[in-house]
């Protein structure tokens, strides 16, 4: 019996160590069998004379302790069965183990208040017959769980079975039967469980390695998407800071800067998240480059564009802005599609104007026009584009960030450089939301000034 119990004790700790590896969310079948398999296994050892010698106390003391125990056990072994099998048909193990946690509730503090350690043991034996077709029988039946983990739990939910039904016909007089043997039984499930529960353990995290090296893939397809560098021309300073939601995002900017000539400007935002955006936006690069030497006149840039993402997005949408920097002539033009409006910081009378586009959102609309809108830029003056992930950052009252604080920081800290002013711009993000990164949308923000 101690070397049943030093088993079983063995693999829950094994459990233990293997649920601590994992870096993600619970695994309620791993954690279920561990606290099944701790359970018996203290209860094997408060049934040995050897331990309760070496631990002392009365036999009534231990026998608490033991039925204690028994009365416990049947509903993390349900929840185990419930993790791995389903709930079942009509959600019997589902309401079993809601019954064996409502008994072992009222079983343990009825012994307490009875004073008898084993007033509900004829209850519990019947409760454990009625979980072994439950059970077991599932297991034999369904014939999708072919994993060699599988059968092995197979072998041992047989010989447990045979152990357990011939040790509660025996409690209840009903079978001729050598008492305290129920044990091995148990030991032989334990173990198969443990080798089923390692095999799950083991090919989950094989195919979430495998996800991670596929998100790894397309994180650095993406970054191949985007501009290496800000582009550096006399009379205009750009700085970008791009943070993802996730892994890869739906956000995109780009620069385009004909040999010698005024510097062009997009930035998209993909709807939705994650790998699907990435895979959009992706599209919208390769849009977006096939028409740049349309730039100049940004209304048509974006109607090229437009028309040929016609049919290519799956339902979904993107909204962009772009602009044309003509340093030398001091005029910019743009044109915007559904995105936030490019936020204007003129030096000469200190105002922040915003420069609205009334153009559609991009792909539902294949016919929709995009006009191009001109305005005067001086040295001094300041532009500010960026996606709707900046603006709609909530904080613990849910107000969003872009309501008043951000055009407030644009005017506060008008006279810094850009790279300053869109690093407080960040931080202040960031204590706003109360994240340090990982906001609720994709933030992209790029700032450009005329020197």
């Amino acid at each position: 019996m101690i070397i049943g119990a030093t088993v079983l004790a063995s693999l829950a700790l094994a459990a233990v160590a293997l649920f601590s590896l994992r870096r993600r969310a619970s695994d309620l079948a791993l954690l279920s069998f561990t606290a099944f398999a701790a359970l018996y296994a203290v209860r094997l050892f408060a049934t040995t004379s050897v331990v309760r010698d070496i631990l002392g106390g009365s036999d009534l003391v231990w026998d608490y302790v033991r039925a204690i125990l028994t009365y416990v056990m049947p509903a993390p072994l349900l929840l185990f069965a419930e993790q791995v099998l389903g709930p079942g048909w009509r959600d019997v193990r589902r309401h079993l183990r809601r019954i064996a946690v409502v008994f072992a509730v009222v079983a343990v503090v009825g012994c307490l208040i009875a004073g008898k350690p084993d007033w509900a043991l004829t209850a519990n034996h019947l409760l454990v017959l009625a979980m072994l077709p439950a059970i077991a029988v599932p297991f034999f039946q369904r014939r999708d769980l072919s994993t060699v983990g599988v059968w092995v739990m197979r072998a041992g939910i047989a010989i447990a079975a045979f152990f357990v039904l011939a040790e509660n016909l025996r409690a209840i007089n009903w079978l001729d039967w050598p008492s305290e043997v129920e044990f091995i039984g148990f030991v032989a499930l334990a173990i198969s469980l443990a080798y089923s529960a390692t095999e799950r353990f083991l090919s989950n995290e094989g195919r979430l390695a495998a996800v991670d090296r596929e998100l790894d893939t397309a994180r650095r397809i993406q970054r191949s998407i985007l501009p290496r560098d800000v582009p550096s021309i006399d009379g205009v300073r750009v700085t970008v800071r791009y943070l993802p939601m996730t892994a890869v995002a739906g956000d995109l900017y780009d620069f385009f800067l004909p040999a010698g000539g005024p510097l062009g400007l997009l930035v998209a935002d993909v709807s939705g998240h994650g790998v699907p955006a990435a895979l959009i936006a992706s599209m919208v690069k390769v849009a977006a480059s096939s028409h740049k030497q349309e730039i100049a006149e940004p209304g048509q840039f974006l109607t090229s564009m437009n028309r040929t993402l016609d049919g290519q997005l799956g339902g979904q949408f993107v909204t962009a802005i772009c602009a044309h920097l003509d340093r030398a002539g001091g005029v910019m033009a743009y044109a915007g599609a559904g995105h936030p409006p490019i936020l204007h910081w003129r030096a000469s009378t200190r105002e922040l104007v915003p420069l609205h586009s009334t153009g559609m959102i991009l792909g539902p609309f294949p016919g929709a026009p995009y006009d191009t809108g001109r305005q005067a830029i001086a040295p001094g003056d300041r532009l500010a584009l960026y996606t709707d992930g900046l603006l709609e950052a909530r904080d613990a009252a849910g107000r969003m960030f872009g309501d008043d604080r951000f055009p407030d920081l644009l005017r506060e800290h008008a006279d810094l450089p850009g790279a300053a002013l869109t690093d407080i711009i960040l931080r202040e993000l960031t204590q706003w939301t109360g994240k340090a990164s990982a906001f609720d949308d994709d933030v992209t923000l790029m700032m450009v000034d005329i020197v």
